[in-house]
């Protein structure tokens, strides 16, 4: 019964790792063959003109970011998640949240108070983030991460302030 090339074949005793070495040896053995390594070469291209018809059709995006380097559609654009940019945003988000918070409930004395803590926590963070800009790398980033987790700290308290707000003022 040998017939063409020889098949493998798992047996109730063959264990996972023969398995997957099997598995392995197939993708090698596809891998090697010519008609998939034209393909992986003509790939490059391929996508390339894919991305080019599909934006033909389309107006170039208008939505871009000033404020990073680059011409990347803003929403796109890691550096908007990552790094001392968006810990900046944060801390300038959260104070924009805070001022909008007392200026919609001026006679609340609770949101008050809590706003000029917020603000000196956030004048805490912004001086942190203009040392750490100065950083080298490594010792950024643990800024960073130490920033991030203040920052985590601050919203979490905030909105439980907002939060409690209406049953401090009952």
């Amino acid at each position: 019964m040998a017939t063409g090339k020889a098949r493998f074949s798992v047996s109730s005793r063959t264990g996972r790792a023969t398995v997957a070495g099997i598995a392995l040896d197939l993708a090698i053995r596809a891998l090697r063959s010519e008609p998939v390594q034209q393909q992986l070469r003509n790939a490059p291209a391929m996508v390339i003109d894919q991305v080019r018809a599909r934006r033909s059709g389309r107006p170039a995006p208008t939505v871009v970011d000033t404020t990073l380097a680059g011409s990347a559609p803003a929403a796109r654009d890691p550096r908007r998640w990552l790094g001392q940019a968006a810990l900046e945003r944060r801390s300038r988000r959260l104070r924009d949240a805070m001022a909008t918070l007392v200026t919609g409930n001026p006679s609340s004395t609770h949101l008050r108070d809590a706003a000029d803590r917020v603000n000196a926590a956030l004048d805490a963070i912004d001086r942190q983030l203009t040392v750490a800009d100065a950083l080298p790398m490594a010792k950024r980033t643990r800024a960073h991460v130490q920033v991030g987790r203040d920052l985590d700290r601050l919203e979490k308290a905030l909105w439980q302030t907002v939060r409690d707000e209406p049953a401090a003022g009952a």
